[in-house]
This record gives structure tokens, C-alpha cells and sequence, in this order.
């Protein structure tokens, strides 16, 4: 508390500075919700992936047989990676930034006898090209959760407070200066089907809602009664599960927002991904088999897979082939890969 009213000092003083200047001071305005890259990554801890990742990334990614401590999945230029220690802790992640999904990684102090391990911090790096979104650093805890964070955004430093309550998080974020720069809300609430408009056709135990402090799109994020996530609402569109097979996903409906780009003579044009009812099938051994889709413009995906295995029976490379059909025309359609590399524990330590 004193610390937060030392920076509430500095910014009431900055003010009654730069009011005197022609012109006017712009707080830098680095801000995401850090609320929920943590909560991301205990949450990947069960379930890595998210009904609003991208199209070509496979739902069973980083799902595995037996032991393992990481798995890392390539598609095409691109490269992501679930890893955990020996305790079960994740330590890195894939995690979905402003609608771009990227690579994630925790810091924790090194194991002690008698007390666990703490969080150090994190940082965010786009998997394409490596480089650093943001490096965060955890400066002060209150009972053993983040309280006070510094990020740096490369250039910047920035300071966000978290404060942890029953079922609802407030974090506000303030640059270098002191200079307010925004914050959210984060609220966990227990719903039934069809609140707030969300479409989903089976009941849901709980939806998170989290909201920009400054009254922007908020994001609702709804759980089943295993917590897994069965939606995703918010600025890029709406993705949900409407169907599970145990824990992996049966029907995806996907409704992304409409994308505008500008050609060389600045002429808009809007490019929505494709919105539509996905499908998948899965086999008894739960690898998936089939993947189809039919969208509002009549075109279709249907695709089936061939598969390379290691010695434990994980699945180590995916073949798609893919056959696509426009106004009824049925062609072969360029197909993905995806190629894993599981490393498992080394069972001849100790």
C-alpha cells in the first residue's frame, strides 16, 4: 500500500509539471492483461489449448502418453513448446497475445529443502521470429501471490499491481514515471447456458469476464464443470466448444471478427477467416482422424491424416490431406505438416 501511494505521489507531482509545458505529456501505453498470462499457464497445466487458437494448430498438440517433460510443435515457420520441470510446474507455454499466439516462459527461484519454489517472473516471444514481446519481473509478493511486477518492453520499463481477491482481480499498470496507463478487471462468476448472449448449448459452471478499466471490449471466458474452457468472446470474434469427446473437442464453432487490410492504392478490403461449424473425429486411441468443416459460404474442408509414432506410441508427425469444395467443385488442397519432438524423463537419473 505505501508503495502504490509513493507512485500515486510521483504521478500527482508529474502532472503539476508537464501542465506547464507547450506541449502535452503522453503516458507510454504498454498495457495486457497479466491476470491472465498467469492464469493461462496453471491453466495449460491440464488443457493447453484454447478454443480461440488459430485454425491450423491441432487440439491434441501437446497431448501425450506417459511421463514427459516437454513437447515442442512445429507448423510450417513456427515453433511452440509445453515444457514442465519434475514437480509438474509449467514453465513454458503457447498463450494467445492481442490474437497472435505466442511462446510464453515462467522463472521460478531454484528448488530448496524446505521451501517451494517461487515465481520470478515471465516473458512473452513471438514463436516465428524470436523475438521478446515483454520480459516481466515479480518484485513483491502478498501471500505468496504477484503483487508488484516490473515489465520491460525492450525499449520501456512498465509497474502493474495485482490485487487477488475471492473471485475477482484488479491489476493497474503504471510506466516509469508513474503515469497511470490502464488496467483490468477479472471477475469469475457461476452461470447457466445463454447469459450475457453466449451461445453455448449445454450448461456452463462459471464464466470470467475480463474487462479493461477504461470501459473497452471486454472478454468473457466460460469453463465446463471440469474447468475446462468451452469459449472465447471478445474483440477477435467468438469461439466455442459445443460438443467434447471426454476432453477433447467433438464441434468448434468459430466466428472471427473481419480482418481489414489496404492494398497499395488504400482501398479497404475485408478478409474474415472463414466462419462455420468444425468437426472433429477422434479413434479410440484419441488421435484425430478426420477434421471437416461446413461454412456459410458453401465451401468446405475435409481432411484426414497419416501419422508417424516413436516407440511409446505418441505421435511424432501429422500428414493432412486435405481436400477442399467452392460452389461444389471438390480439389485437393495443399495440406499441412506438423512434426512434434516429445522429450521424456531420463528414468536412469538417481
Amino acid at each position: 500500500m505505501r508503495r502504490f501511494t509513493l507512485l500515486l505521489l510521483v504521478f500527482s507531482i508529474n502532472i503539476a509539471l508537464f501542465a506547464q509545458e507547450e506541449e502535452p505529456f503522453v503516458p507510454k501505453r504498454l498495457i495486457f492483461p497479466i491476470a491472465r498470462l498467469f492464469e493461462a499457464a496453471e491453466y495449460s497445466s491440464f488443457s493447453c489449448w484454447e478454443p480461440d487458437w488459430p485454425l491450423e494448430f491441432p487440439p491434441d498438440a501437446f497431448n501425450a502418453k506417459d511421463d514427459w517433460l516437454a513437447i515442442t510443435v512445429s507448423t510450417g515457420e513456427s515453433a511452440y513448446t509445453l515444457s514442465r520441470d519434475s514437480e509438474g510446474r509449467v514453465l513454458e507455454f503457447p498463450y494467445m497475445f492481442e490474437g497472435i499466439l505466442v511462446q510464453a516462459r515462467r522463472f521460478f527461484l531454484s528448488n530448496d529443502e524446505n521451501d517451494l519454489p517461487q515465481l520470478t517472473g515471465a516473458e512473452l516471444v513471438y514463436g516465428d521470429s524470436g523475438e521478446k514481446i515483454a520480459v516481466i519481473e515479480v518484485l513483491e509478493y502478498i501471500s505468496d501471490k504477484p503483487y508488484l511486477l516490473r515489465i520491460f518492453d525492450g525499449a520501456d520499463y512498465f509497474f502493474a499491481f495485482i490485487e487477488q481477491r475471492a473471485n475477482i482481480i484488479t491489476e493497474a499498470w503504471f510506466d516509469e514515471f508513474g503515469y497511470f496507463t490502464g488496467g483490468y478487471e477479472h471477475r469469475l462468476l457461476p452461470v447457466s447456458a445463454g447469459v450475457l448472449g453466449i451461445p453455448f448449448s449445454k450448461p456452463q459452471m462459471k464464466i470470467e469476464i475480463s474487462r479493461p478499466i477504461d470501459g473497452s471490449d471486454m472478454i468473457l471466458y466460460s469453463y465446463d464443470s471440469r474447468s475446462l474452457k468451452t469459449g472465447v468472446r471478445g474483440s477477435e470474434g467468438e469461439f466455442y466448444i459445443s460438443y467434447f469427446k471426454d476432453s477433447l473437442p467433438r464441434y468448434w464453432d468459430r466466428k472471427p471478427a473481419a480482418e481489414i487490410i489496404f492494398d497499395e492504392e488504400g482501398i479497404a478490403a475485408v478478409t474474415p477467416e472463414r466462419a462455420g461449424r468444425y468437426s472433429f473425429q477422434w479413434d479410440e486411441r484419441d488421435i484425430l482422424v478426420r477434421f471437416s468443416s461446413n461454412s456459410a459460404e458453401d465451401y468446405m474442408i475435409d481432411s484426414l491424416y497419416e501419422y508417424d509414432f516413436d516407440e511409446r506410441g505418441n505421435w511424432t508427425e501429422r500428414r493432412e490431406l486435405k481436400m477442399t469444395s467452392l460452389f461444389g467443385y471438390l480439389a485437393a488442397g495443399p495440406g499441412t505438416i506438423v512434426t512434434r519432438v516429445i522429450e521424456y524423463p531420463d528414468l536412469t537419473d538417481g
